[in-house]
């Protein structure tokens, strides 16, 4: 007969040998991250890291970290500028990149998380962005070598200024994001809530974190859809209904010079990109429709890619 102190000592002790596993898993959480994503080993170790509220030419401050390797230095560096919450998913990244000897900085965007100004889409990213490079060129821990990282606004946030970039800056890497800004807002005329509704709920202000799953899916429903953002995202939005008054390709938002510029910044560019994406993110379809963008043998999903003709077929 199992007693019930003995169920508590099997308890106690599978109590302690999750502890133990738990505690292993976070002492080795970088070689389990390295083997899950297939990478080689390590050749360093971390260094110092430290945060900084550096700020921008309007003196609005924003929360920036930096990871080093360890050692004497300089360091080839990365930047990556988010305006997302997750950011010890991209701390992660950052600290990976160390143990490979690249120095890291990791901004959060204005108006988001610990940074200060008012968050609106793409406005104010080209000159916090260039800001952030002069004074990353200067730091004594970057030794002349500096490339952009991120996937999706992090992406975005590389076109926006990929046509003034300082020297120092040999390429970007933006992940699943085109130029073309119309192409994920609209699907032949139709808005595409499954992107822009859900992100709106993901990415509002500092004082309106919400919950992608009920409020995504109850403001795609509401009708009219102008009223969406009030209800579900606590309040108005104007960049949000701009996008929702501006349905056709032809409309003034699409043509406006912030929307414009940014379409045109890869024939201005004059340094090699690698841009990686999926066939199913709603990005594909920018690159496709967007000349400007098209660089023989694009590598994606490990594989190259001519774009337009490609995905024509």
């Amino acid at each position: 007969m199992i007693t019930r102190r003995k169920l508590f000592r099997v308890f106690l002790a599978v109590f302690a040998l999750s502890c133990v596993a738990l505690g292993v898993a976070y002492l080795a959480r970088a070689e389990i991250y390295r083997h899950f994503r297939g990478l080689p080993p390590y050749t360093h170790a971390l260094g110092d890291s430290h945060v900084e509220k550096l700020p921008m030419r309007d003196g609005v401050k924003l929360r920036t970290g930096v990871f080093l390797p360890e050692g004497k230095g300089p360091f080839p560096t990365v930047l990556i500028r988010s305006p997302y919450a997750g950011r010890a998913f991209f701390g992660l990244i950052c600290q990976t990149l160390g143990r490979y000897g690249y120095a890291c900085v990791l901004q959060d965007a204005r108006g988001t998380n610990d940074s200060e100004g008012e968050w609106v889409p793409f406005d104010n990213e080209r000159e916090d962005g260039l800001a952030t490079l002069d004074w990353l060129r200067a730091q004594p821990f970057v030794n002349g070598n500096i490339g952009l990282l991120g996937p999706s606004y992090l992406g975005s946030v590389q076109w926006i200024m990929a046509d003034a970039l300082p020297p120092e800056v040999k390429t970007i890497i933006p992940q699943v994001f085109g130029t073309d800004l119309y192409a994920p807002a609209y699907e032949r005329g139709l808005f595409r809530p499954e992107v822009s509704t859900a992100w709106a709920t993901l990415m509002p202000a500092h004082d309106m974190r919400l919950r992608a799953s009920g409020d995504y899916i109850a403001a795609s429903k509401h009708r009219p859809a102008i009223e969406a953002d009030e209800l579900y995202m606590t309040r108005k939005l104007p960049w949000y209904r701009e996008w929702l008054q501006n349905p056709n390709p032809g409309d003034p938002l699409w043509h406006s010079p912030r929307v414009i510029g940014i379409t045109q910044v890869p024939a201005r560019m004059k340094i090699p990109v690698l841009m990686i994406g999926g066939w199913f993110d709603p990005f594909v379809g920018p690159w496709a429709t967007q000349k400007q963008t098209r660089v023989a043998d694009q590598t994606i999903l490990g594989g190259t890619l001519d774009l337009p003709t490609d995905i024509e077929r």
